[in-house]
């Protein structure tokens, strides 16, 4: 009896998706199961080992092109109800002299400008779920919502980012998984340019008193002006790379 029983209890148990090993297709994983905890340790440490190896490489810096986010991995939060075709992505890698706390410290900031001043006229965090002092603790999950203003090719456009964030347990050390999108698409004013879809996963991995930042960004922009596919990927990598360094640039303030 007790065999029959616990075999009808593996007969239960939830399948779950084995996680990748390849960059590419783990970030789409890792956006798509976010809200799954094992899951997300299991494709977390693929890509953790990943970011270790190539931290230090010229790709990280220059950034990797990214395939287009499958929907079913996008269905996962909402977003508009297009085409896909011409979603585009990239991703870069790079040290921070900041431990994961210190970054983490940042997150329940109100004026987040200074995470890109170059780009964001604006940008006003507002927590939705969790509180800062709790996640400081490592407890619980916390959301967010974005009030930004970013300017594409001289024209600004305002939009809403969804962007949340929870603990990984890494190798050693306690990491953060972040995660973020706009539900719909937003426009400046005059009409002509357009967010039409943006996703991303970010990483913070500690590695002692340093900082692995990786981020994966996927995004849908429409203008007035058509630099093409390759000057927009080029862009999202130098986008990565500045938030890196002004974060960097913030922390190191006295």
């Amino acid at each position: 009896m007790r065999l029959v029983l616990c075999l009808g209890c593996l007969g239960c148990a939830r399948e779950r998706t084995p996680a990748p090993t390849e960059m590419v297709d783990l970030v789409g994983f890792l956006f798509q199961h976010w809200e799954d905890e094992e899951t997300v340790e299991e494709g977390f440490a693929n890509l953790a080992a990943f970011v270790r190896d190539e931290i230090d490489s010229d790709e990280a810096e220059e950034g990797w092109q990214l395939e287009t986010l499958a929907q079913v991995e996008a269905d996962a939060v909402a977003h508009a109800d297009i085409s896909f075709d011409n979603l585009i992505g990239a991703a870069a890698a790079a040290r921070s002299p900041f431990t994961v706390d210190e970054h983490v410290a940042t997150f329940g900031m109100k004026d987040q400008v200074w995470g890109n001043p170059t780009n964001w006229k604006s940008y006003t965090r507002h927590v939705v779920e969790g509180k800062i002092a709790d996640f400081k603790n490592r407890e619980g999950v916390l959301r967010t919502e974005n009030d930004v203003e970013t300017s594409l090719i001289g024209i600004n456009i305002p939009y809403v980012l969804f962007k949340d964030f929870r603990w990984v347990e890494g190798d050693g050390d306690d990491d953060v998984l972040g995660r973020s999108w706009i539900a719909e698409i937003s426009c400046n004013d005059g009409g002509g340019s357009c967010v039409n879809l943006s996703f991303s996963i970010d990483v913070w991995q500690g590695e002692g008193d340093e900082t692995m930042r990786f981020t994966a960004t996927w995004s849908d922009v429409e203008s007035v002006i058509d630099p093409g596919d390759d000057f927009l990927i080029a862009s999202l990598a130098a986008g990565i790379r500045s938030v890196f360094q002004h974060t960097d640039e913030f922390l190191a303030e006295p």
